[in-house]
């Protein structure tokens, strides 16, 4: 729904996948609890998505809040990817996997937003790459739990 130009489609889009991202980072939430190292890629991507944001921003019209709190809650998601780095639940294949989804996810998203917000970019499907490529790494992610 998100590449489609009609705004109906777009919001609808722009909720379902924050309703994703409220999913995963309450899914990296429940097995990472905080620690302290937490505040440093908080900072990180609290500053990006502040870029990000005002980047974006004078193209957002009736759109600024619904972008807003879109750009925070990817980037807590991302926040909780990388956390499960280290954390103790996962082990280091699938943190990395999940930090790497998380990562192509973020990338994909801001791809498809200076799409559409800023300027219309000549490859912008290339987006759908980086997100079928994060959406595989979080789903093989599972694939390597250890049993034993």
């Amino acid at each position: 729904a998100l590449i489609f130009k009609s705004k109906p489609a777009f919001m609808i889009g722009l909720v379902l996948f924050l309703i994703a991202h409220i999913v995963y980072s309450a899914a990296f939430l429940i097995f990472n609890s905080f620690v302290l190292k937490d505040l440093v890629s908080a900072a990180v991507f609290l500053i990006l998505a502040g870029i990000a944001y005002f980047y974006l921003y004078p193209g957002l019209g009736q759109m600024k809040i619904p972008v807003l709190l879109y750009v925070l809650i990817i980037s807590f998601m991302l926040n909780r990817a990388i956390a499960t780095c280290y954390g103790d639940f996962f082990n280091q294949t699938q943190a990395l996997l999940i930090a790497g989804g998380a990562a192509l996810f973020y990338i994909s998203d801001l791809i498809l937003a200076v799409n559409k917000f800023k300027k219309p970019l000549k490859y912008n499907r290339v987006s759908l790459a980086f997100y079928y490529a994060g959406q595989l790494c979080l789903a093989s992610s599972t694939l390597f739990f250890d049993v034993t």
